[in-house]
């Protein structure tokens, strides 16, 4: 029997780095719209299937607003270190894999 659950997470997380020519650089200044505030983790039988956020994030499908979650944790068990390891993914703006590169929504430094 298969058991499709969808959690609702609430937890402000405020990103804080970039990534881009597979260099890391400080975010500051962000536009308030790429703050998560709340995101969906879909499971089935307990195993992370998908992640959708409430925000705006390059590493996001501006259309279906679902997370582009690395392989390694795509099929995991959700529990605290799940969530915890995909909310600093989320922390991350990863320029060099995302749909799209929001330049005038944020400044950085090296």
């Amino acid at each position: 029997m298969k058991n499709d659950i969808i959690y609702t997470i609430k937890e402000k997380i405020v990103p804080n780095k970039m990534i881009y020519n597979m260099k890391q650089f400080d975010i500051y200044d962000l536009d308030l719209d790429y703050i998560v505030e709340k995101y969906f983790v879909h499971t089935l039988n307990e195993k992370i299937k998908k992640v959708e956020l409430v925000s705006f994030h390059p590493n996001c499908d501006p259309n279906s607003n679902i997370f582009c979650i690395p392989k390694h944790i795509n099929n995991i068990e959700i529990n605290y270190e799940s969530l915890t390891v995909l909310e600093n993914i989320f922390r991350t703006f990863n320029l060099d894999n995302c749909y799209y590169a929001p330049w005038k929504k944020f400044k950085y430094v090296n």
